[in-house]
């Protein structure tokens, strides 16, 4: 995984002005990790036959939130390409870090990969 992505999943919501979560969406830390995301990396994790289980307050953590996005972003990123025979893209991984695991397909999220995809551009410069 990027360590440029993943400092850009942090970035990109402090230059937005809201760095510490979405509260509309019951977003939480630096990675606006939902209660829904916490379900389904723990899901994932479960699959994987590992036993650590996340609550939604580990989000505040940003050891714990930086794993869990890892998770959430290696298991949908593999399947996107399953899916699509394509590479998943800084632009892709951004839109389902955004979104959830069809967030490329959504307008919000195509439009969030892309903000994400622009800046990476300008930091690798």
């Amino acid at each position: 995984m990027s360590e440029l992505l993943l400092a850009l999943l942090v970035i990109i919501p402090q230059l937005e002005g809201n760095p510490n979560g979405n509260p509309a969406e019951n977003a939480l830390g630096p990675y606006h990790i939902t209660p829904v995301m916490v379900q389904e990396v723990n899901r994932i994790m479960s699959i994987k036959k590992l036993k650590v289980k996340y609550k939604h307050a580990d989000a505040l953590n940003e050891r714990l939130a930086k794993h869990m996005t890892v998770v959430h972003l290696q298991h949908w990123g593999k399947q996107y390409e399953k899916r699509t025979g394509k590479k998943a893209s800084i632009a892709i991984l951004a839109a389902i870090h955004n979104k959830g695991p069809y967030g490329y397909q959504k307008e919000a999220g195509k439009e969030y990969g892309n903000r994400a995809k622009n800046i990476y551009e300008e930091m690798r410069k």
